[in-house]
């Protein structure tokens, strides 16, 4: 007699539990990762459960924890009265752990009471009150925000809980109805509609008398381990939701003409369908006596059944004459065929499959097998064990595992059907219950697991059941019903302005807070075209690709990094794949724990410069990241109170305190053992966060011009700053602010649905190299030179982090600005890049003094903003000392220049500085806000120091309107300013910008524009700043300057237009329909604009439509919104380029062959090379633009 208790419910519990995962409503630029046919619910999970109903079900007993009663008290076990306990793996936690709140504030009707699918309430007792447990998505409200759960105070534990089942339904407790949505303020509900994007995780809750019931083993019996399976099942299904459900068994024993009574396969016994409608029709059939053991053991053929059954074929074994019994109707079409439950193409299909035994009775022919497509290893269905079954021998098939590997990787639902375009596959689990498996079945069950995608559970004792599903539990919640795009997403590019080699950041989407990143060396090369493939009809010509290590072409045709391509550093070919090779496969050539580093001291605060009072060194042992380090305690990583991690590997004790786990995975080994050896921890974590929006400062400390010394300092949303040699791809050290480290467990635990954003903005590079005594610069790092970082947080927060890493070995913590604080009380995310430059002032002896130029930054408030509103925070323009952080002057609200009634709106935009008179000082500064304007500031060279009175400025456009979110434009990006001189006409500075909501590129309600404005107050200051409007403007959408609608000689309607063009103050380009005019379909500019001999360079993104062009694979992400380049004369906006693309006269453009957001466009020269224009893995010979000069190509550092 094998020995269980209530863990064998747990193996149900967290199997449910893992079909589950919140849906994240994204706000920012990554909602395009969200596919179109998620991104207004789930798609329910498809989860068959194969039940094993071989005779061995019945004939071998179990002993169990009697079924919960819940009008029985049980024996206090140490949980206390009028306590919720909860957890997210779905195992309930001790009672000692302190994961409770108390009962009066779970808000949560839907586990209080039971409702029917309609909403309607249907009984008082609901699943928490009879199963003892509920599982939900759960959100608690701490302060004015809900949140995921936090009991580790007391006060915590009365705070409201509520579950997204209820929203729409129920309420407070106290006030059910009207206000049934939760909302972020003091009145915690209230509005028509949830707020954007669940906030709270996914957990289970359990009553203090059910967490009694657990540990009571005062009352056991023994019953069949069928009969154990049906009561886990029907308990878990009572306190489950938002799942289709169906179950299989296997055929039964029978007679039949010229038939032995060895039946065949299986057949579905309850169809797939919502089980929040078939929840009692479902226990009714589990229950029903007629449920019961009658069979063989026919595993292969019962899972050939099975793939039958989801791909709507013809039934192999379920409709038979000699079926026992056959397949119910519901889950057939009429025409006999399987109904397939795949009802979307996004739809996640899992099989649960479990036995107690080896196969008996199983065969499937070659034939069989062979009807699945590229199904190619027949060995299985040969002899591979022979047993004795009476006097009859039995030749057995092993063709389980071989299935759950076809099915995982092939489509398994091929049939001309909407809902299976794409590959359908299916994970399998697998659940050796109980002792009676050999060690074949053993080994086949495990190859099933993990061929199918999924895990293998033995119940050979409940310790080895809970750790085994608890594993699988933190693995599968991972899967997002939403579907985010599994295509490589490039983000940022940045190179070595002398050398050829290129370097991208890459992220993936990914579900949950953490994203897979990396960064990867390239190279620019060239070939000479002399196949014309340009058509040019130059065949002489270079034109440039980018390269990887072997020197093939790296970038596929749809712009995204090829297949066969290998990047430098790496030892594989790592292609598309974002976490093979580059830098992330450089961590495999380590041993031991990396140089982590962070900050536990104290600052002393000055005006809101934080300046540590303790050791900057960041390589001190105090602030290195390690579990020996006691300077770093559960308070800094917000883990007060909490126990273990889940995700242990058996080799590690169950009992090691969190903080070791954390401090173990944060310096970069693999505490859950995925990469490495199996059940060791000491292996290198392959892993990297996103740099999602960051940008890399690339760093030279000397070396030769064939061999320079290189470093890349690289930010993620893992809230690291990483150091990398680019000779290898190396990790030097990486640095985590302490502000950063409450963040380290939600990402180590990976289980939410929301982004986690940390070092999200750019590095910037201060490289103060001295001249000597001749003025002359040695390119070398040495002497008193320095080397100054500077890293906003963008998404991530408010703050701007300053390191010194003169000594790459050595860095050391300046300081860190903190937005809200003193000086930076307005400074808002920190979006705006810093922009390291010079002012004049004699107070320094070198007559010009290094400052930091940037903007307010981002409010928050504009994610959902649908009119132009003004902001409460990022309203301003910094100039601060670069040495010191401190402020020397701001314009906005509190600041030197107010602008009282005119910066009422964030700046999350760079600010464009200008050196106007060429003496290597910034005397003009642009900045452009998100309420559509743009300003300008002066700053008084005839002064002799730098003061707040040497600047003046004031607001020189406004381009956004109040209350239209047709007109409500606004501008992330700076304006590109160049001088341009025509021939017998004033000269001016133009100032090329777009607009475009880059918080949500798939708004389709504003029309934007691509700017040119004319500044024709060149050298001086105005003597007042006039404020442009569209009024002012040229509409040049139609290209009629650029002669459109000429016919013959008659060229009236072109002078027209230039005349007209010639009295206004600039041009606007609408960004419509090309195809059908004052059509708006989204289209907005969501990168900086760029001005290159007289051109502009711009790119756009459109969102996709699903309403007009429904795409053929719901699956794929909105990025299969289009991006597009325009080349465009800064004069007039006629076309500058012959293009790809001319859907309307006058708007020529190339598409850009990679989906999803464009970055902006980089102009790069190569000694040896030729001018090239790249976007993003996409690059182009410069002389596409006409009259284009080579020695006006140069990177501008910004």
């Amino acid at each position: 007699m094998t020995y269980f208790n209530y863990r064998f419910k747990k193996i149900f519990v967290g199997i449910f539990l893992s079909f589950y995962s919140a849906v994240p409503v994204l706000a920012e630029d990554i909602e395009i990762y969200k596919t179109v046919g998620g991104s207004t619910g789930t798609i329910q999970p498809n989860v068959l459960f194969v039940i094993d109903t071989s005779g061995s079900m019945s004939n071998n007993n179990v002993t169990i924890s009697e079924a919960y009663d819940p009008a029985k008290t049980y024996p206090s076990s140490g949980c206390g009265t009028n306590r919720i306990y909860w957890n997210r793996s779905g195992s309930p936690p001790s009672c000692g752990s302190g994961d409770y709140f108390y009962s009066s504030a779970l808000n949560c009707d839907r586990a209080w009471k039971e409702y029917d699918a309609s909403g309607a309430v249907i009984s008082a007792n609901g699943p928490l009150l009879t199963q003892g447990f509920y599982a939900d998505d759960i959100a608690q409200k701490r302060g004015a925000t809900w949140r995921r759960i936090r009991t580790n105070t007391s006060s915590r534990r009365s705070l409201p809980i509520e579950c997204s089942q209820d929203q729409g339904v129920h309420g407070s407790n106290a006030a059910p109805t009207p206000n049934m949505y939760i909302r972020n303020n003091s009145t915690a509900w209230g509005g028509t509609r949830t707020i954007s994007g669940w906030p709270g995780r996914y957990y289970t809750l359990y009553t203090s008398n059910y967490m009694n019931y657990l540990n009571d083993s005062s009352s056991n019996r023994t019953i069949t381990r069928f009969q154990a399976v049906k009561e886990a099942i029907v308990s878990v299904v009572n306190a489950s939701n938002d799942i289709n459900i169906g179950l299989m068994g296997f055929n039964g024993y029978g007679g039949g003409p010229g038939r032995s009574p060895d039946y065949d396969g299986g057949q579905v016994r309850f169809a797939m369908e919502d089980i929040d409608t078939a929840k009692t029709a479902f226990i009714n059939y589990v229950l029903d006596p007629n449920f019961r053991t009658n069979s063989w053991t026919p595993l292969s053929e019962t899972y050939f059944e099975a793939i039958h059954y989801f791909g709507g074929k013809t039934p192999p074994y379920g409709t038979s004459s000699y079926a026992t019994p056959v397949s119910v109707p519901e889950s057939l079409e009429a025409d006999g065929t399987y109904l397939s439950p795949i009802i979307n193409e996004c739809q996640q299909n899992h099989i649960v499959f479990l036995t107690d035994g080896d196969p008996t009775r199983d065969t499937l022919s070659t034939s069989q097998l062979a009807s699945l497509p590229g199904f190619s290893d027949f060995s299985c269905a040969s002899t591979v064990e022979t047993t004795s079954e009476g006097n009859q021998s039995i030749i057995e098939s092993n063709c389980l595992d071989r299935l759950s590997a076809w099915a995982y990787n092939n489509d398994v639902a091929e049939e001309a059907s909407a809902a299976h375009d794409g590959t359908q596959k299916i994970i399998t689990n697998t659940i050796g219950f109980g002792n009676g498996l050999s060690p074949y079945a053993v080994a086949m069950l495990q190859r099933t697991a993990t061929g199918g995608g999924g895990s293998y559970y033995e119940a050979q004792n409940p310790d080895d059941l809970v750790q085994a599903f608890t594993q699988f539990i933190s693995e599968a919640k991972n899967v997002n019903t939403s579907f985010t795009s599994p295509a490589v997403s490039v983000n940022a590019f940045n190179r070595s302005v002398h050398l050829d080699d290129l370097y991208f950041t890459l992220f993936k989407p990914a579900s949950g807070p953490h994203w897979q990143g990396n960064f990867k060396k390239y190279k620019l090369d060239f070939f000479v075209d002399s196949g014309d493939v340009d058509n040019d009809n130059d065949r002489t010509e270079l034109l440039p690709f980018i390269a990887d290590a072997a020197g093939n072409n790296a970038v596929s045709s749809n712009g995204f990094f090829d297949s066969n391509a290998r990047s430098y550093w790496s030892v594989v070919t790592d292609g598309e794949e974002v976490a093979e090779g580059g830098a992330v496969g450089a961590y495999s050539l380590r041993t031991g724990p990396r140089d982590v580093y962070t900050f536990t001291g104290n600052y002393t605060n000055t005006n809101g410069v934080f300046v540590p009072s303790t050791s900057v060194d960041l390589t001190s042992s105090i602030n290195r990241v390690e579990k020996s380090n006691t300077a770093i305690t559960e308070a800094m990583l917000d883990i007060v109170g909490q126990g273990p991690s889940s995700q242990l590997p058996p080799t590690t004790p169950s009992n090691t305190p969190l903080i070791e786990t954390l401090l173990d995975w944060a310096s970069g080994l693999d505490v859950f053992s995925k990469y490495g050896t199996a059940g060791t921890t000491s292996d290198q974590r392959l892993d990297m966060g996103d740099p999602l929006h960051s940008q890399p400062a690339l760093v030279q400390y000397g070396g030769s011009a064939a061999n320079p010394d290189l470093v890349a300092y690289v930010a993620t949303n893992d809230g690291y700053l990483h150091a990398y040699d680019v000779d290898d791809g190396s990790e030097i050290f990486s640095f985590v602010p302490q502000e950063l480290l409450p963040n380290l467990n939600v990402l180590m635990d990976d289980s939410g649905a929301d982004k986690t954003y940390g070092l999200d903005g750019n590095v910037v590079a201060w490289i103060n190299d001295k001249p000597d005594v001749n003025g002359d610069r040695d390119g070398i790092i040495n002497g008193t030179d320095s080397v100054y970082l500077y890293i906003g947080m963008r998404r991530g927060g408010n703050n701007i982090y300053s390191i010194d890493v003169t000594d790459r070995l050595n860095p050391k913590l300046r300081w860190v600005i903190k937005g809200g604080v003193g000086d930076y009380a307005e400074l808002g995310q920190t979006w705006s890049n810093v922009n390291v430059a010079k002012v004049k002032d004699a107070t320094d002896p070198s007559g010009s003094r290094t400052v930091l130029i940037f903007g307010g930054g981002y409010d928050l408030s504009q994610d959902n903003a649908v009119t132009r509103t003004p902001d409460s925070t990022g309203r301003a323009v910094y100039i601060a000392d670069a040495t010191s952080g401190q402020l020397l002057w701001s314009a906005g609200p509190g600041g030197n220049l107010p602008l009282a009634g005119e910066m009422k709106y964030s700046v999350p935009a760079r600010v464009t500085p200008l050196d106007i008179s060429g003496d290597g000082n910034i005397d003009r500064l642009y900045a452009a806000d998100m309420g559509g304007q743009i300003f300008r500031f002066d700053i008084d060279e005839s002064k002799s120091n730098f003061t707040p009175a040497s600047i003046t400025g004031g607001r020189i456009a406004d381009l956004s309107e109040d209350n239209s979110p047709a007109d409500t434009r606004r501008f992330y990006y700076p304006p590109d300013v160049a001088l341009i001189a025509e021939r017998g006409k004033q000269a001016y500075l133009a100032l090329a910008i777009t607009s475009g909501y880059r918080a949500h590129p798939n708004n389709i309600d504003a029309h934007d524009r691509i700017y040119l404005l004319k500044d024709k107050n060149i050298y001086n200051a105005p003597s007042s700043y006039v404020t442009l409007t569209e009024a002012d403007l040229y509409n040049a959408t139609a290209n009629l300057a650029g002669g459109e609608g000429v016919s013959g000689t008659d060229k009236s309607i072109q002078n027209a237009a230039k005349a007209l063009l010639d009295t206004t103050e600039g041009w606007y380009v609408f960004l419509d329909d090309e195809t059908s005019a004052s059509n708006w379909l989204g289209e907005k500019g969501l990168s900086e604009a760029l001005i290159l001999e007289g051109t502009i360079i711009v790119t756009t993104y459109t969102p996709f439509d699903p309403a007009t062009a429904p795409p053929t694979n719901s699956c794929t992400a909105n990025e299969a919104g289009t991006g597009k380049v325009f080349f465009m004369n800064v004069i007039d906006a006629t076309p500058v380029v012959t293009a790809d693309t001319d859907m309307r006269p006058g708007r020529h453009l190339y598409g850009v062959a990679k989906s999803g957001i464009p970055p902006t466009p980089t102009v790069i020269v190569t000694k040896g090379g030729e001018p090239t224009l790249c976007v993003g893995t996409e690059c182009k010979a410069a002389d596409l633009i006409k009259g284009v000069r080579k020695t006006f190509w140069y990177e501008v550092e910004k």
